[in-house]
């Protein structure tokens, strides 16, 4: 395993530093399982859409961002870091901002509150850039999200062959809908299983993993990619292939042999068929 700059500094601390140094680690532990809390919150609450579940990931993102700040603070040296991926965001909130001043926004009351959905979901992101970068934070967060990924598609398996289109076998869509796991439309649930499916692809493929669980990881891959046929929907089906053959040219690239994007590709296809298969 790689040393990260991180990992360096803990060691090479003074004493004097070192309480310092134990705090910051232990608020930046619980920010990094609230942030990951939160990012499994949102697909749990049917996708975040409705007003109590919209509350609880604004407030719940506000309160992670204000652990972060602290843990800064607590450190002996508080700095702050700031990356090139922090810049679209910030446009994009300059943006809204200007139209809010000026009133120049369509529809004010519709623009503020998707302003605060935007603020919440790049207070995540601007601090998962900062508190995931050591080897270890990285490693917790890819098994978090792969095994949540295996959760979400075992209680969508689950859920598509024991209930008559209910969310959690109780809740009748008002509206109706495709009801594929917690969400209303069956394309949302594929766009979440091809956010999730490549930590657990990515992972089966580490040296540094243990066989079993690179076993365990490629099984969750196998599941996750199923229900994305499991759930008929044409385009996360459309999506998932362009996904492989992203996948495929990138593992080329770095390895410059053809073994292991002739694996993934036979890999992934075997799954697409038995998919199509259930499916069918």
């Amino acid at each position: 395993m790689t040393t990260t700059t991180e990992q360096v500094r803990y060691s090479a601390a003074s004493p004097a530093e070192a309480p310092y140094l134990r705090a910051e680690r232990k608020l930046r532990t619980v920010a990094c399982y609230g942030t990951i809390a939160l990012l499994m919150f949102g697909p749990l609450a049917f996708g975040a859409v409705e007003a109590w579940s919209t509350l609880v990931l604004e407030l719940g993102s506000a309160a992670v961002f204000a652990l972060w700040v602290v843990s800064r603070l607590a450190a002996s040296r508080p700095s702050l870091h700031l990356r090139i991926v922090h810049l679209p965001p910030m446009l994009f909130l300059a943006l809204v901002g200007v139209q809010l001043i000026f009133g120049t926004t369509a529809y004010r009351y519709l623009t503020v509150t998707e302003f605060l959905k935007y603020v919440a979901y790049a207070l995540v992101f601007f601090i998962a850039t900062d508190l995931f970068r050591t080897d270890r934070e990285m490693r917790r967060l890819c098994l978090a999200l792969a095994a949540f990924g295996f959760a979400m598609a075992v209680f969508g398996c689950l859920q598509q062959f024991t209930s008559d289109e209910k969310l959690y076998w109780t809740r009748t869509p008002r509206f109706g809908g495709a009801v594929y796991g917690p969400y209303v439309n069956r394309n949302h649930y594929a766009g979440l299983m091809e956010l999730l499916i490549p930590f657990a692809l990515v992972g089966s493929f580490k040296l540094d993993l243990s066989a079993s669980k690179r076993v365990v990881l490629g099984f969750a891959t196998v599941l996750m990619t199923t229900t994305i046929f499991l759930c008929q929907s044409r385009g996360g089906m459309v999506a998932f292939a362009l996904q492989c053959v992203f996948v495929a040219v990138v593992l080329l690239v770095r390895s410059r042999s053809t073994v292991p994007a002739l694996t993934v590709t036979c890999a992934l296809l075997l799954t697409v068929g038995l998919g199509l298969w259930l499916s069918s």
